[in-house]
């Protein structure tokens, strides 16, 4: 059972982006599916690490094409990523302490930032990506 399904209105336009856009909402479907069924805390525990781990990577590769596409926001969309990513990192951090039973509120959480942030932030700085990712073809192909 999923929590939710791609959507067209999720798309930037970068093939790369929305691959791993779509892997992210995959990570918390499989995690909604786990809490669902009771998989264990040692299950939630290791899907948390390793969303939180992916989250990271695909942060950095987003603001690589950002800033390589010269997105003038790009400062404030940054901010907005370390503003999430430390949000699900400070879930990760209570659960690892004993605080923080994940349970479907916190993925409806989770669900909320990552598809209210694909939706409004990503797609509204879509052009930037697009740019920043044909630069990066070009400079690879000139190398």
């Amino acid at each position: 059972m999923g929590v939710f399904e791609w959507s067209p209105v999720y798309e930037t336009g970068v093939e790369s982006i929305d691959t791993q856009h779509r892997y992210l909402m995959d990570m918390v479907n499989d995690m909604f599916a786990a809490v669902v069924l009771d998989n264990g805390e040692a299950v939630i525990d290791m899907m948390l690490d390793r969303l939180v781990k992916y989250t990271r990577r695909h942060f950095a590769f987003e603001e690589a094409l950002l800033r390589r596409g010269g997105d003038p926001g790009y400062d404030e969309h940054c901010a907005k990523h370390r503003e999430l990513l430390g949000e699900v990192e400070e879930l990760a951090a209570r659960r690892g302490n004993g605080s923080q039973h994940v349970d479907e509120d916190t993925l409806d959480l989770l669900c909320d930032w990552l598809t209210c942030h694909i939706r409004d932030e990503d797609t509204a700085h879509a052009r930037y990506m697009r740019r920043g990712s044909r630069l990066s073809v070009v400079e690879s192909v000139a190398a």
